[in-house]
């Protein structure tokens, strides 16, 4: 099942959709900024960083999502047992420190399920 069916890349996605780089999509921008100005009207951006965004996903919002987007149940199953009851330590020279409960955020880098 393609993630295309749910519309998912939304149409303005670009970062990750085959053929349109982030650079089109600042080149969509411009175009919205010309059309603007060609006809005379205002136009306004607001630009936010989500550099920390997988840091600071709410999984059960998440999931919550995808069940209204009506994702197969098995997927969402997946999705749900890759992302609750994770568990991550940190290793310092040679000694790891206690296994903590991941609270929010998404798995990414090098890890090691415990």
């Amino acid at each position: 099942m393609r993630l295309i069916q749910f519309r998912l890349p939304m149409p303005q996605q670009f970062g990750f959709t085959p053929q349109l780089s982030t650079t089109h999509n600042l080149l969509r921008v411009v175009e919205h900024i010309n059309k603007g100005k060609n006809s005379n009207l205002a136009t306004a951006a607001i630009f936010l960083d989500i550099a920390k965004a997988f840091d600071k996903v709410w999984i059960e919002g998440l999931i919550h999502k995808l069940i209204a987007c009506k994702f197969p149940q098995y997927i969402i199953e997946k999705i749900q047992s890759y992302l609750t009851n994770r568990r991550f330590t940190v290793l310092v020279k040679n000694s790891d420190s206690t296994p903590r409960k991941l609270q929010v955020g998404i798995p990414q880098g090098e890890f090691w399920a415990l």
